[in-house]
């Protein structure tokens, strides 16, 4: 039977702009039903259809299960704070006001995670879907429920479960969203029942947006086709440890105790940290020649069969859908931590946001979780933010303590070249059997499709198998001397950590219930998959930061930078790092912690090759002189203070460039005037800057003619078509010999995209003016390049004649948000359902400032545009003294239904820098609260 029902009536005194508000947005509804309706016949479209979804808010809901009331009290933004007097009755109410608000992104995310998209949207997905299957992440997720996690956690699991289900009971379709109503005119797809599992796959599918530096694996390798080792080693330099600090400044690793101990700082406690160990000597970790990257015989898995294999694979990833990032690019983050002996108020501030995909709605769900009385049976106060269809919260505070997250970017995948045979796959000189399994795809509206999915003796999946052209071509690919005989071909097999089960989500509720320094570590420890830094303080005026994370240790053959040959045993992972040995700080004297994707700890300090591709550091190193600047002479920060530094718009690429534009001598008085621009510019990337724009055009077309037109196919944009020189081991090739080719990635995936690993290359090419990289041929009229300067030139020409074609001759109207927009998507129906319900389902466009590797990252890809494609996908600013006191957003709303008020209610505010009230306490909640449900047992 549903649920029962009773709803009261009446709005809080006040409220008359709130209905003003739904009055507008029901005409504007009102207009788009008049406009579907033209097209399905409209008595299935009526106001009523889209509103039916809606979340009751008031009142009351009786639903079994309850041991007790619950209250759910959400504020003016449908924000919802949970009050309950169990820790089950706690996960199932926030399970079913979860689901109230975000089932359908909910049901679509498990059938992303469970290879079942095909199930709702047809054959389109089936690709994507074997894919999926063949990473197998729900097989894994039902593992790890069955045999890894506690049993306490298991309960919370059970009971989100049942409250998701309690939400879903008697509804049909069109009653749970309006993108059921759409998908009911195409196929008879109906939701069926959550389960845990469910819950955990989520965890998976984060992981995979979070891999680390698969992506860069792939294109060195790609890269070989094209140019040779000191050309692919120009392109991704050495980070500069010596210009932009490491997240972990003050500890080392000890040889003697085989632990990463912390130096003598004190804490704001009076406590005194660890003693420093002995150093490891420089250049001992990180120096191998990375395996195949030369292509030699020596390298095994370089060549032909590697090339055309990663190729193939890369068509496949580009398409699978994301989770929370661009398919691993440009995934970022900023989070900082000041002690109390810094800020105003005596206490520590702690700052977040996460840069990851912009979707709509928001990868985010905010929300609190509180026991009425916390004791041994209910231990939960905490609020921050989570996932909807994950039970906890995962970034946030509660009485206690405040963590914050960024991705560490660490490697935990391998992709390995397997010899393959009608047999098996050779290793260590013997043939060996693939581990098979059968899964058959369920194709809404067509016949179903089953697959083989072949996995190595050790569990690596052969990713190769899921594309036909990729078959064939490990059929007949060529490969160097050294590797084996082709028999029927090589493949592509992929080691990751979280293939393995693990206990994430035990480490989700230890943090939320963590009441101090030890706790803290303890929940990190869990935290296995993806591997974060974790950023942190407490009411006690204790900071820190820790590295958790399954972190695979590799022989000195292979340090993960580029794919290995999988026959070899020496290419094997050989374990993991210990917890112990992970690098930590707590407390350190300069009294702040930074983190913002840079290296986690200097190498020369530490045994363990982390990753070859840590992030450069310039968001960091910003970030650092901004909270230097604040403390310097005794100065104090405040939240506001923080809340500023996340908005820094300042360009680091611009203040080396532009002194070096500006003494470039041009014949046409457009493009002067154009330069003239960046005079006086103070580097800041305001949305209303006619610099910023014109800047990030020049720096556009630098990348494309020094960069771009000489990387192979496979990482330029799609249906950029060039003929273009072949290069050699010292440059591109001066002659007649030139080859047509057509990029073959999308827009935001292409390279080169600007990031600060691209900083890090022009810098260091700055001082080389007659560098190879520097030479670009004419075209039509606009001139060749022999040097640094005539390439800058040939780019600021270039750049004021795409802008005159996008903005205008008229300088004058130039602004960077005019290029720089942010549209809302939403992720299924929004992005390749009809025009009409694409206009119904999506928002936009918004004018930001920001840009690529700055502190206010709202970033885009130089290789294919301007337009935004990751952002910070929420802000928060945490009071360690006074958490009511606390601020912030999120990039989107708290409701996925379009229309409903909450939808992008925080969208404007969030693109303006505003934060909003964050209430904790039970009067402050109180005092916010518009909207009162209970949900009675």
């Amino acid at each position: 039977m549903p649920p029962n029902t009773t709803a009261t009536t009446g709005d809080k005194p006040g409220k008359s702009g709130r209905k003003k508000g739904r009055k507008a947005r029901l005409i504007v509804l009102v207009l788009v039903l008049a406009v579907v309706a033209g097209i399905t016949g409209g008595a299935y479209w009526s106001v009523s259809t889209v509103r039916a979804s809606f979340p009751q808010t008031k009142g009351s809901i009786t639903l079994d299960g309850l041991s007790g009331p619950v209250d759910v009290k959400r504020d003016g933004n449908g924000i919802p704070q949970i009050y309950a007097s169990s820790e089950e009755d706690l996960f199932m109410a926030q399970g079913f006001v979860q689901a109230q608000d975000r089932f359908y992104e909910m049901d679509v995310r498990r059938h992303m995670t469970s290879g079942r998209l095909s199930e709702m949207f047809g054959k389109d997905q089936v690709k994507n879907d074997e894919f999926l299957r063949t990473l197998g992440w729900d097989r894994i997720a039902k593992r790890e429920y069955d045999t890894k996690l506690s049993a306490t956690t298991k309960k919370y699991l059970d009971a989100y479960a049942k409250g998701v289900n309690a939400y879903l009971q008697g509804k049909d379709g069109k009653d749970i969203s309006l993108e059921y109503a759409a998908l009911g005119f195409t196929n008879d797809y109906k939701p069926e029942k959550w389960t845990p599992v469910d819950s955990v796959s989520w965890l998976k599918a984060m992981a995979w947006d979070l891999r680390g530096n698969m992506q860069d694996e792939i294109d060195r390798a790609l890269m070989t086709s094209r140019l040779g080792p000191q050309q692919i080693q120009d392109l991704y330099p050495q980070y500069p440890y010596g210009r932009n600090k490491p997240i972990v400044q003050e500890g080392q690793y000890n040889q003697l105790t085989g632990s990463f101990q912390q130096g003598g700082g004190t804490g704001g406690s009076g406590t005194t940290t660890g003693t420093v160990g002995t150093q490891t000597p420089a250049g001992t970790v990180g120096t191998q020649t990375p395996a195949g990257v030369t292509g030699s015989a020596s390298s095994p898995a370089a060549g032909s069969a590697l090339t055309s294999q990663l190729g193939g694979l890369y068509k496949v990833l580009d398409d699978v859908p994301t989770a929370v990032g661009v398919n691993g690019q440009g995934i970022g983050s900023n989070s900082w931590v000041v002690g109390g002996k810094y800020t105003i108020n005596g206490k520590p501030l702690l700052a977040n946001d996460p840069h990851l995909s912009a979707s709509l709605p928001g990868v985010w769900y905010q929300m609190g979780l509180h026991c009425r009385t916390v004791s041994s049976t209910c231990r939960y106060d905490v609020t921050g933010y989570t996932f909807a269809g994950m039970p906890g919260v995962i970034i946030g505070h509660n009485a206690d303590i405040a963590w914050g997250m960024t991705n560490s970017g660490v490697d935990v995948t391998d992709l390995y070249l397997e010899k393959v045979t009608t047999n098996g796959y050779l290793y260590d000189g013997k043939v060996r059997p693939f581990k098979t399994r059968e899964e058959t795809i369920e194709v809404a509206g067509g016949e179903s499709k089953t697959i083989v999915v072949r996995q190595t003796e050790d569990g690596m999946p052969l990713l190769s198998d899921r594309d036909d052209e990729l078959v064939q071509v490990g059929k007949k690919a060529t490969v160097n001397t050294a590797a084996p005989d082709r028999g029927d071909g090589y493949g592509i097999a992929l080691r990751w950590t979280a293939l393995d089960p693990g206990t994430s989500m035990d480490a989700v509720f230890a943090l939320d219930r963590a009441a101090d320094w030890s706790d803290f570590r303890k929940a990190a420890a869990l935290f296995d998959v993806p591997s974060q830094n974790l950023i942190y303080a407490d009411t006690k005026n204790d900071i820190g930061y820790t590295l958790p994370g399954k972190i695979p240790t590799r022989t000195a053959a292979h340090d993960g930078s580029i794919p290995a040959p999988g026959w070899d045993p020496k290419y094997r992972w050989t374990g993991f790092v210990k917890q112990d040995e992970l690098p930590y700080e707590y407390n350190p004297e300069r009294g702040y912690i930074v983190t913002a994707n840079q290296a986690v700890v200097d190498k020369a300090r530490y045994p363990y090759t982390l990753t070859t591709d840590w992030g450069y550091g310039t968001r960091s190193q910003r970030i650092t002189d901004l909270i230097e600047s604040k403390i310097k002479d005794g100065g104090k920060i405040s939240p506001e203070d923080m809340r500023q530094m996340q908005l820094d718009n300042s360009s680091e690429i611009a203040k080396l460039l532009v002194p070096k534009l500006l003494k470039i001598n041009l014949a046409d008085g457009d493009v002067r005037q154009a330069q003239k621009l960046l005079e006086g510019w103070d580097y800041t990337q305001d949305a209303d800057s006619a610099a910023a724009a014109y800047f990030n055009a020049v720096w556009r077309n630098v990348l494309k003619l020094a960069f771009g037109n000489k990387l192979p196919k496979e990482l330029r944009v799609k249906g950029q078509c060039l003929w273009v020189h072949k290069i050699d081991s010292t440059g591109p090739v001066d002659d007649d010999s030139k080859v047509r080719e057509c990029g073959e990635r999308d827009a935001d995936q292409a390279q080169p995209d600007g990031g600060d690993r691209w900083f890090e290359v022009v810098r260091t090419l700055m001082d080389k003016p007659n560098s190879e990289w520097w030479k670009t041929p004419k075209s039509g009229t606009r001139p060749a390049a022999d040097n640094r300067d005539e390439l800058l030139a040939r780019a600021m020409i270039d750049a004021r004649w795409e802008l005159t074609a996008k903005l205008g001759k008229d300088i004058d109207s130039w602004s960077w948000g005019r290029l720089h927009r942010l549209f809302l998507k939403n992720q299924t129906l929004g992005t390749e359902g009809p025009k009409v319900l694409q206009y119904v389902l999506n928002r936009g466009p918004w004018k930001l400032s920001g840009g690529e590797a700055t502190v206010n990252a709202s970033g885009w890809n130089a290789a294919g545009g301007y337009n935004v494609v990751w952002v910070p996908s929420m802000r928060m600013v945490v009071n360690l003294k006074d958490f009511d006191k606390s601020k912030w957003i999120n990039l989107t709303g708290a409701s996925g239904h379009a229309y409903s008020a909450h939808y992008t209610d925080q969208t404007s505010k969030w693109a303006k820098g505003e934060l909003l009230s964050w209430s904790f306490s039970g009067k402050a909640v109180d005092d916010s609260t518009s909207d009162t449900l209970v949900l009675k047992p």
